[in-house]
């Protein structure tokens, strides 16, 4: 007994030191990097949500919050991203744990399962993206969700009756953060909240449930689109004006359109490039062999334990095989694999077990719960303008409750210890190889973490390579060279691929936060967008970020179209360097009359 509860002792203690360095490396390193492309969107989005026309997002009124409650440190922004990732990723574990040994009276060594889950919720940072944003928004949304559907059935006996619930409270502002980040995962949130329900309705009052769901989500929705923007009509109009802007950039990014590209993206990945070029026919020979032997042996109790371990390690040291893993970036499929292998594996212990029946009907209404769950990864992924299975990859953690959940149940069953603790551990130090993997190649970045070393005046203090430095510094100087104290200059920024410019002059915009170049529709976009500002002193005074070169870059000429008369009537003041894509770019502002 002494042997088993020091063995637990250690086995924790490694989980422990696995979650404290990865928030560590996390921690220690926010004010480390500044992408110019997407992150400094998201900065953007925060900082100047008043001044953003399109409505299809909105997520930048949450995450503004936090920008403002940070006074626009991003280091400190950063920060407060991660602790609340952290918060809500507990809040989860502990709703499992409660609802696993009350409501289906297992046994559980919570630790092992919650300290893994929370780790693979930090999985989201694998690109080392640590600014909060959309994505970010809609993950702890999802979460939330989940937390909230989880209460529902712990708290059954004070839900039941009731009507307007905490509980449904949380559900219905959960589906609203969700919607004001990306409407898709709401869409998809609204399919998991009806199959949870239709599955645990006996410990559920579906009319209430619903009637309480529906009538506060929708109350929530009409008091954020009344506090953002006075009364409904003004939304509705830029709503509809939104949806024709987004269709004109790139009309191939329709709800249709993106759901036929994931079945597709699906079927290809699944039969062309995961399976069939990977060299891995001979380790799946031998695990179905292994469980063939696990089925005959069921009599030898200890055999079929051990045989059934072996086929567990064995697959978990194929799917978290360095090479492979990062090479093909599919981390959610990689998981999806050992979710399916754990649940053959649990209903494969079944057969040493007298009550067979009883407890395959509890461990499928499990697995139907898990499935659910799963599609949380869906939720966060659908509607992404990438592969929708890399995408997934930043939302394991859905993946992991399944993975867990099912060796649980299977320790449960056999009456061991030791397919839950191997899985957390295993999950656990996979996370932190991508974690450390995104450090070593953050995204967009010219070096690794260590080497943003380079300190800079902005936003709180950053640490930058020299590349970066250099831009930002040289921005920063022609500022204040053509400008008074204090003015504030409007950037036109035709480079199409890097709003950071407006990030570091601290510049307004037009409408958008980033005028994306490259889509098919991207220079009749920016046509409806100078639309409304055709004549103003705005345009004519702004400043204009050209990239003669750029892979991204957007049409010139548009601006003789608005009668800037570009570049007759404009300086060239700075020509400057960026690091990501090696781009050059020409900053101009208009000449004095």
């Amino acid at each position: 007994m002494k042997i088993l509860e020091y063995k637990n002792k250690v086995l924790l203690s490694i989980l422990l030191i696995l979650l404290f360095a990865i928030i560590y490396l996390l921690v220690s390193n926010v004010a480390r990097g500044f992408d110019i492309t997407d992150e400094s969107y998201y900065i953007l989005y925060a900082e100047h949500q008043d001044e953003i026309y399109p409505v299809i997002r909105r997520d930048g009124v949450y995450t503004g919050m936090l920008y403002a409650l940070t006074h626009g440190n991003l280091a400190y922004f950063r920060l407060s991203g991660i602790i609340l990732l952290l918060i809500v990723s507990t809040w989860l574990a502990v709703e499992i744990v409660k609802y696993l040994s009350t409501e289906m009276r297992m046994i559980i060594n919570k630790w092992f399962l919650i300290i893994p889950i929370i780790i693979s919720s930090l999985g989201y940072y694998r690109y080392w993206l640590l600014t909060p944003s959309y994505n970010w928004l809609a993950l702890l949304s999802i979460m939330l969700v989940l937390i909230a559907l989880l209460r529902v059935i712990n708290r059954k006996y004070t839900n039941y009756k009731k009507i307007f619930a905490f509980d449904y409270l949380l559900l219905a502002f959960s589906l609203n953060l969700a919607f004001m980040a990306k409407p898709t995962t709401a869409l998809i949130l609204a399919l998991i909240i009806f199959l949870f329900t239709i599955i645990e309705r006996k410990n559920v009052n579906l009319f209430k449930a619903y009637f309480s769901i529906f009538v506060l989500t929708i109350a929530i929705v009409l008091m954020h689109i009344i506090w953002a923007y006075g009364d409904f009509s003004q939304y509705y109009d830029r709503l509809i004006e939104s949806l024709h802007r987004m269709s004109t950039v790139d009309p191939r990014y329709t709800l249709n359109d993106r759901i036929t590209t994931t079945i597709k993206e699906f079927k290809d990945f699944f039969f062309e490039k995961y399976y069939f070029q990977r060299i891995k026919n001979l380790y799946i020979f031998i695990i179905i062999i292994l469980i063939l032997l696990a089925v005959t042996v069921k009599t030898y109790r200890r055999i079929g334990v051990l045989v059934l371990y072996l086929i567990f390690i064995s697959y978990i040291y194929l799917l978290f095989n360095e090479g492979l893993i990062l090479k093909l970036k599919a981390i959610w499929f990689r998981l999806t694999e050992l979710l399916t292998l754990s649940w053959v594996i649990v209903f494969i212990s079944l057969l040493y077990t007298a009550k067979f029946k009883i407890f395959f009907r509890r461990y499928l209404f499990l697995f139907s719960i898990t499935c659910v769950f799963s599609l949380g990864s869906i939720a966060y992924a659908l509607g992404t303008n990438g592969t929708m299975i890399y995408a997934m990859s930043s939302s394991i953690i859905f993946i992991v409750i399944g993975i867990m959940i099912a060796n649980t149940i299977i320790d449960n069953i056999l009456s061991v210890n030791i397919f839950l603790v191997t899985a957390g551990i295993a999950i656990s130090i996979f996370v932190f190889h991508v974690l450390l993997s995104a450090y070593n190649n953050p995204y967009r970045l010219i070096t690794n973490i260590t080497d943003q070393n380079q300190k800079v005046d902005l936003l709180g203090g950053l640490y930058v390579d020299e590349v970066n430095k250099k831009y930002i510094e040289t921005l920063k100087r022609i500022k204040e060279k053509y400008t008074k104290s204090n003015q504030k200059i409007t950037l036109l920024d035709m480079t199409g691929g890097s709003p950071g410019a407006n990030v570091i002059l601290d510049a307004d915009f037009f409408g958008e936060p980033w005028l994306a170049g490259a889509y098919p529709g991207s220079n009749k976009s920016l046509k409806m967008i100078l639309e409304s500002y055709r004549g103003s002193k705005k345009l004519k005074e702004a400043w204009i970020l050209t990239a003669p070169k750029g892979k991204r870059k957007l049409d010139l000429i548009i601006l003789n179209d608005f009668d800037l008369n570009f570049p007759e009537n404009y300086e060239k003041i700075q020509i400057l360097k960026t690091a990501h894509r090696a781009e050059t770019q020409e900053l101009w502002r208009p000449k004095k009359n």
